[in-house]
């Protein structure tokens, strides 16, 4: 289609014989811009998270299985290994059907994570070693999908000396992998495999964690820009009409317990202020508002024109409901998608294709 532009211009041209003439162009060129939640949350809110995961963790083992000498280490060692190989490839993967390791993005996450710390192979090597130890000491994992078998009843504890406790125990290959997970692609991920492994206990602790997630939301600075430069259409300030279409839809299919405030400003090279577009409150994009349309008059256009370089975009969003697991899983991509299309009227001489 921006091939034939050039020629349907030239025969209107032709036509009208009026230089002057101002067409308006609808720009087959649709621009878009994600905000992701998990592209937008400090490292020190992230870790916050992580250190409430970690909380409800090490809860959950001494209330049901106790850290004593005599703790249930069996199914403290089942849980940890659901919680690792959960959700497929998340941190593991499976060489030739033998014991899984953890694999390359999460080791990279982890050096990532702990920088200089003189800790990071040891930790690596030590949820590796457990990954082995309960593998080679569960042959029908094989058999069953590599799903371990189900925790067993508190009653039948056993000395963690019987099971793949001690340095190789499940307990601290949990704690090892929440050492290294503060990064905010993965933790929501990690809470989401804990809680699971958790079975019905985990819904006891998801209210804490969707507190958490709550104060991380506030101090989430949302914010991204779509580069918007009025001269790739008209030359020489020419436009006399700007139509700014904007359409606002959820990034990902899922229903997503959120309410959103989101505002849109022209903005220049260094993202000062030049006009506003418009400003929602408290929208609900499991309806999401029909597309937005800016058209400015004439008086406004000049400096807009001329200083624009960005379509800027504000993003708030404030819990409405429950996240439970499932959405808890994939919240780091949860977010908010915005298309723009622009239509300028300006002289045919000066349009430019």
């Amino acid at each position: 289609m921006i091939a034939l532009l050039p020629v349907i211009a030239a025969a209107a041209v032709s036509c009208q014989n009026d230089d002057n003439w101002k067409p308006t162009w609808a720009l087959p060129l649709v621009k878009e811009q994600t905000i992701r939640i998990g592209d937008f949350i400090a490292d020190g809110d992230v870790e916050e998270v992580n250190k409430q995961v970690r909380q409800q963790w090490n809860s959950y083992v001494e209330e049901h299985f106790g850290l004593n000498t005599y703790s249930d280490s069996v199914n403290v060692d089942s849980i940890a290994y659901i919680v690792l190989v959960n959700n497929g490839d998340t941190y593991v993967t499976f060489p030739d059907n033998s014991a899984p390791v953890l694999n390359d993005s999460t080791k990279n996450l982890i050096k990532e994570n702990l920088g200089d710390s003189p800790d990071v192979e040891a930790k690596i090597d030590q949820i590796n070693q457990f990954l082995t130890a309960y593998y080679t000491a569960h042959p029908e994992l094989l058999q069953n999908g590599n799903n371990p078998p189900n925790p067993m009843a508190k009653s039948k504890a056993t000395p963690k000396s019987s099971s793949s406790g001690g340095n190789h125990g499940g307990d601290s290959a949990i704690n090892n992998l929440l050492d290294a997970m503060i990064h905010p692609t993965d933790i929501f991920i990690t809470a989401a495999n804990v809680l699971s492994a958790m079975g019905s206990d985990g819904n006891n602790y998801i209210d804490s964690i969707n507190s958490q997630i709550d104060s991380v939301l506030l101090e989430a600075q949302m914010t991204d820009s779509i580069p918007i430069n009025f001269a790739d259409y008209a030359k020489g300030g020419a436009i006399s009409s700007i139509e700014l279409y904007i359409d606002i839809a959820k990034s990902k299919d899922d229903d997503l317990p959120f309410k959103f405030n989101f505002s849109a400003n022209f903005v220049d090279a260094q993202g000062i202020n030049v006009n506003d577009i418009f400003k929602e409150i408290n929208v609900d994009l499991n309806n999401p508002p029909p597309p937005l349309n800016f058209n400015k008059g004439e008086k406004e256009l000049d400096k807009i024109v001329e200083q624009t370089q960005y379509v800027k975009f504000s993003v708030k969003c404030e819990r409405s409901g429950t996240i439970g697991k499932e959405i808890l899983r994939t919240l780091s991509a949860q977010g908010i998608s915005f298309r723009v299309r622009v239509r300028v009227q300006a002289a045919m001489s000066k349009l430019t294709f």
